[in-house]
């Protein structure tokens, strides 16, 4: 059975993969995340296949050749932690920026945390 993930800062949100191809995929987050073959699953460091302790990943759900839901899960030796199913990007947008607010009020993010807190409430308010 697995735990639910909540948010943690890994760098890389579920909002990012949405309406992307496998090959703007490579592309964007070369040097960041490696894809499984098939680029159902993307993790940080060099995907094997047969590691049983992956740690931050996420799994990838296309429709057509483009991201159209994401997951991100835990793969750790404690067990595994999944996260919500986004099917859209607006609700993805809405959890790292719920998840990320917490931390600014607190003044624990990092530069690069804050710029993408911000990048994330104006794209979410331009959703709406």
């Amino acid at each position: 059975m697995c735990e639910e993930a909540k948010y943690v800062s890994w760098g890389v949100d579920e909002y990012e993969f949405f309406g992307l191809s496998k090959q703007q995929l490579a592309a964007q987050f070369k040097g960041k995340l490696s894809f499984s073959k098939d680029f159902s699953r993307a993790l940080f460091g060099r995907f094997e296949a047969c590691h049983s302790y992956d740690g931050a990943t996420f799994n990838l759900f296309f429709e057509g050749n483009k991201v159209s839901r994401v997951q991100r899960v835990f793969v750790g030796c404690n067990g595994t932690l999944e996260g919500p199913v986004f099917e859209s990007k607006q609700a993805a947008l809405r959890f790292a920026v719920d998840g990320l607010t917490p931390a600014a009020k607190r003044g624990a993010l990092k530069p690069a945390e804050l710029k993408k807190l911000e990048s994330a409430r104006k794209m979410l308010m331009e959703k709406n």
